[in-house]
């Protein structure tokens, strides 16, 4: 399975945190110190949620919020705070006008413009998203701005310049150890996804030792593991990520190792449960009909299926991802040229991303465009040989198809 869900805007909690101190409301002080109140209990839900994997905190976290909305004038944290919660369930076109609100009442809240940066990038304007970006950076360059610049160079295919960001965004720290731990964990990602399971297993391992049983950390140990052929190792950590916050990418994480391991039966088990999760999360509001269409793909559901979802969220979120999962799509459905198509976008800012070239020289074999394929195929495994076990197998065998024929 593709990672399915990446959040920037996690990292700025510590930020919301404290910026109830940071403008001045004078007027009604008692009314204003309640509503102070209020949003700093909304932001330790927040946090709780991070910490434990508990969405009940995000709702109630957002009930606190609106509350103070209705006893308070505009307040760029207020409107953070609820722009957050948008981020959370998907909701990234709302998350963007919130976070444009704030912008509106306070042009120079970094919150604010890392919303903006993070609902730009989910909704495919790049641009916006690195203008936004550069504002946070002429603001304050702290480990909230530094990871957004790691996020963009990645997408950009500037893998070392992403890990350079990163590093700097460690050293700068941040509220609470858990915005730490995470910056280590998409460190380790970094790593991982350009083949260098050492350094990755390392930023793993840095981010376990600030969170005891951190779930990103153990589900990139679990990867490393796997993709190391140490199946029991891979399993043990898979599970603990599962145990420790039972979210769609981590029981499909456990089901790629189980499917890894060559234990067929209880992956597609952890499949099941995975899309059973988004089926209750789409019912209660969440926008998931990209995680239900890969997951779909993996459970070889409708084709028809597949592919009205993957349209219909590419209407709304034309990002690289969502154009490689309807790339995908066409694919899974046999129709390769518009395959090729979406494939050609999901490439085009040059990301380095190995399953995404898998995904376009398989497209390509199918169409029978050998040149492109073989390109595309030897990127994928020059970029990372470990990025699947059954796909990297998959790649091998067709170039060497492509190279006898």
């Amino acid at each position: 399975m593709p990672l399915i869900i990446r959040f920037i805007s996690i990292l700025l909690l510590g930020c919301l945190t404290f910026a109830v101190l940071a403008e001045d409301h004078s007027e009604n002080h008692l009314q204003n110190a309640q509503v102070d109140a209020l949003i700093q209990q909304a932001h330790n839900l927040i946090q709780q949620a991070r910490e434990t994997g508990d969405g009940d905190f995000y709702d109630q976290a957002e009930a606190l919020l609106q509350h103070a909305s209705e006893g308070s004038s505009p307040r760029s944290e207020i409107l953070n705070g609820l722009a957050l919660v948008e981020m959370i369930g998907h909701q990234f076109a709302a998350a963007r006008d919130l976070a444009r609100q704030a912008i509106s009442v306070n042009e120079r809240s970094i919150e604010a413009w890392g919303l903006l940066t993070d609902a730009s990038i989910e909704l495919g304007d790049y641009a916006t998203a690195i203008e936004a970006a550069e504002q946070m950076m002429r603001l304050r360059p702290d480990i909230a701005t530094f990871t957004r610049v790691a996020y963009l160079r990645e997408l950009h295919g500037d893998v070392d310049g992403a890990i350079a960001a990163m590093k700097t965004a460690i050293g700068t720290g941040g509220a609470f150890a858990e915005h730490v731990a995470w910056c280590h964990s998409q460190l380790g990602n970094l790593y991982l996804q350009s083949g260098q399971l050492e350094q990755a297993e390392r930023s793993y391992r840095n981010a376990m030792a600030l969170q005891t049983d951190y779930p990103a950390g153990a589900a990139g140990l679990a990867r490393v593991f796997s993709a190391r052929g140490n199946d029991s190792q891979a399993l043990l950590h898979a599970a603990l990520a599962v145990e420790q916050s039972a979210t769609v990418e981590h029981i499909s994480l456990y089901g790629d190792v189980l499917a890894a391991a060559g234990l067929h039966t209880l992956a597609e088990a952890q499949y099941q449960q995975a899309f059973q999760v988004v089926v209750e999360e789409k019912d209660g509001g969440m926008d998931v009909d990209d995680e239900m269409a890969w997951l779909a793909i993996e459970l070889d559901k409708d084709s028809n299926m597949v592919l009205g979802l993957a349209r219909q969220v590419f209407e709304r979120r034309p990002t690289i991802e969502i154009a490689d999962l309807l790339a995908w799509s066409y694919y899974y459905h046999g129709d390769f040229d518009n395959a090729t198509r979406y494939a050609e976008k999901a490439l085009k800012l040059g990301t380095k991303s190995a399953n995404t070239h898998f995904r376009a020289g398989m497209i390509a074999f199918a169409r029978g465009d050998n040149t492109k394929a073989r390109q595309h195929l030897e990127s994928a495994l020059a970029i990372n040989p470990y990025f699947s076990e059954a796909d990297a197998k998959l790649a091998r065998k067709t170039l060497q198809t492509l190279i006898e024929g």
